[in-house]
């Protein structure tokens, strides 16, 4: 119902419905009173009410339903209460004014796109929340402060993409369940916390995190998956503990200044691309045990300038040190049942394919 007119509402004691769209579009709507009788707000009731400024929902109320609120864009107050459960898909998506709000402890789902480019400054999401859904913080570019407490369980993805302003973030160990992209690109974000409850690094997790320089992975985790560091160009520190099986494609590609890194003894594969563009990788210690290095899993690593491969390597791939220019030396261990090296060279065992050829390194050779 659009009342291009309309600046005030108050409603009667009696009423307990306020049906969908029922004050949708009505952009000169600047404030509405509503009794504690009202029971149920539809879906975009208040959907592109552009001058409402602050709401006060009632008390028997139980779920902020989609896109309720969305659109608000000079919506600065907002009470919910203790009562409501869901806060439904786009509930405030592009309430740019709304830079703070308390989310109750009953709420106990934020569903996909609740606060997508809203202005909140910062945000705690209560224990009895268990979800997070898909992009309901993303690119809120005030969003400095987030607290999750222990009691969620599952983070969507894209949650909080974007957030530039973001600068820590602590996983509670209660989280079990995380999405891709989850943090990309919060060009801000220096400091993690990575909780006990989950088993892998998400796809893309802190993906362009252009601020992230140390990152301490747990025990707990088991698969780093694609993208999850890729172009964390200021990262110069990561300690990955015992437990870590695989680290998959492009994982660490673009991470420029990571200078040093050791492998963990339970690796067991590195996907392609893992590192690739790492061009201050110094070393890297590749532990027995780790079967596979995927195709061009080292390239363009151009300050790498020796590896060694161990027994149990069965699979290299193609171009896996390609253009790491000083690279000087490749060593296998003799009793590799796959591949072989001579002076340097890569060779398959029969030493009938030549794999990589390390040129001694100059000046020229590096500009080659």
């Amino acid at each position: 119902m659009r009342c291009s007119k309309l600046s005030r509402v108050t409603i009667g004691n009696k009423v307990e419905i306020i049906g969908s769209y029922a004050f949708f579009d009505c952009r000169k709507l600047a404030s509405i009173s509503m009794p504690d009788s009202i029971t149920h707000i539809g879906d975009n009731a208040f959907n592109f009410c552009t001058s409402l400024e602050d709401i006060s929902i009632p008390s028997k109320v139980t779920q902020i339903r989609e896109s309720t609120f969305r659109s608000c864009i000079n919506l600065r107050e907002v009470t919910i209460p203790n009562g409501v459960t869901r806060i439904g898909y786009n509930a405030f998506d592009d309430c740019r004014s709304l830079k703070r709000l308390y989310i109750p402890n009953s709420v106990t789902s934020l569903e996909d796109f609740a606060f997508t480019r809203s202005g909140l400054i910062e945000i705690t999401i209560p224990p009895q929340t268990t979800s997070i859904g898909f992009s309901a913080f993303a690119r809120c570019e005030s969003l400095s402060r987030v607290i999750i407490n222990e009691g969620v369980v599952e983070i969507g993805s894209d949650a909080f993409l974007r957030c530039s302003n973001l600068r820590q973030i602590t996983i509670p160990d209660s989280v079990t369940e995380i999405g891709g992209d989850v943090f990309s690109a919060c060009k801000n974000l220096q400091y993690v916390t990575l909780g006990k409850g989950i088993t892998t690094v998400s796809y893309g997790m802190f993906s362009f995190c252009t601020s992230l320089s140390k990152i301490t992975v747990p025990d707990n985790i088991r698969v780093i998956e694609g993208d999850a560091f890729t172009y964390c160009t200021n990262l110069t520190n990561v300690h990955l503990s015992n437990g870590l099986i695989q680290i998959s494609s492009r994982a660490f590609s673009g991470c420029s200044n990571l200078t040093n890194l050791t492998l963990p003894s339970t690796l067991q594969a590195i996907g392609y691309e893992a590192f690739s563009g790492c061009r201050n990788l110094k070393s890297i210690s590749i532990p027995d045990g780790l079967m596979e290095i995927g195709d061009r899993a080292f390239g363009f690593c151009r300050e790498l300038t020796e590896v060694s491969i161990p027994e149990s390597t069965a699979r290299i791939g193609y171009g896996a040190f390609d253009y790491s220019q000083k690279l000087t030396a490749i060593t296998v261990a003799p009793t590799n049942q796959n591949y072989s090296s001579l002076d340097g060279v890569l060779f398959n065992k029969e030493r009938t394919t030549l794999l990589n050829y390390c040129l001694l390194y100059t000046s020229d050779a590096a500009d080659e």
